[in-house]
């Protein structure tokens, strides 16, 4: 994938708005156990008085190569899978083979700010995209590239894996949640017109 595809609203055609499902959704995985303190590669440079309170907090609820998965994340799993799903449908081309890699939900409060990263590192052979869904409306942002996306309730950037991006907290609002899917393909099969 060269280019950053965006979904505005993913949840536009359906009988519930984005804002309605997605509140729902931060209620569960805000009091869902398992989160942790990102702890990024970049992040692990810095020393604790560096220019970042913090980088967020994350909670991976699947990763595919993780044997011993937890039972306690099948709800939220479930809930993941139906926003894959459904952006899956969404695009107007074809993943040929996806394989879903993982599943992270992200939280940023206002002192947030995450470090410049790749979800997958160049020397990994395969295609591997990575999808951001925004799940509120705030004034924090992913920036991808030169490219920033303030955080829309609905809205899914979709962008290679190994491009660099950085999830920024919100200034005014009092938190940001995203959910960050990865999976692997074999090419991408575009639409005959």
């Amino acid at each position: 994938m060269e280019n950053i595809f965006v979904i505005e609203n993913l949840f536009k055609d359906d009988e519930f708005n984005a804002d309605e499902f997605n509140d729902i959704v931060i209620k569960k995985i805000s009091t869902h156990p398992g989160w942790y303190l990102s702890n990024d590669e970049e992040r692990q440079k810095l020393s604790v008085d560096d220019d970042y309170s913090d980088t967020g907090m994350l909670l991976e609820s699947f990763y595919s190569q993780n044997i011993n998965q937890s039972e306690n994340h099948q709800e939220i799993n479930f809930i993941g899978n139906m926003i894959y799903e459904k952006i899956i449908e969404s695009i107007p081309f074809e993943f040929v083979n996806p394989k879903l890699v993982r599943f992270l939900w992200n939280y940023y409060n206002r002192a947030s700010t995450g470090v410049p990263h790749k979800d997958m590192a160049d020397n990994i052979d395969g295609n591997f995209c990575s999808i951001v869904y925004h799940l509120n409306n705030c004034d924090g942002k992913t920036i991808i590239g030169d490219d920033e996306f303030l955080s829309k309730s609905g809205q899914c950037l979709i962008f290679d894996s190994k491009k660099l991006h950085q999830g920024i907290g919100p200034k005014e609002y009092p938190k940001r949640y995203c959910l960050n899917i990865m999976i692997e393909f074999d090419s991408i099969k575009k639409p005959t017109l």
